[in-house]
């Protein structure tokens, strides 16, 4: 799960990548201001491995260093 805030309304794009850079799972839609949460299925991760969560909003984004292990 993926927490983040937005400080008003407005779209948002998260974008989970593997080490490749290959995307894995992704959402695109639009948010209220506040916070927000993204559960990310386990049939969207393709093994164990490091993986980068970025959220683009508002234009700006930040991206976060995720590990998975099974």
């Amino acid at each position: 799960t993926v927490q983040w805030m937005l400080p008003q309304e407005g779209e948002a794009r998260l974008e989970l990548r593997d080490s490749w850079g290959r995307v894995c799972a992704q959402l695109q839609k639009q948010f209220y201001a506040g916070s927000h949460t993204w559960t990310i299925e386990r049939s969207q991760i393709p093994g164990p491995g490091l993986y980068i969560v970025t959220v683009r909003a508002l234009g700006q984004w930040q991206s976060q260093k995720v590990l998975f292990i099974e």
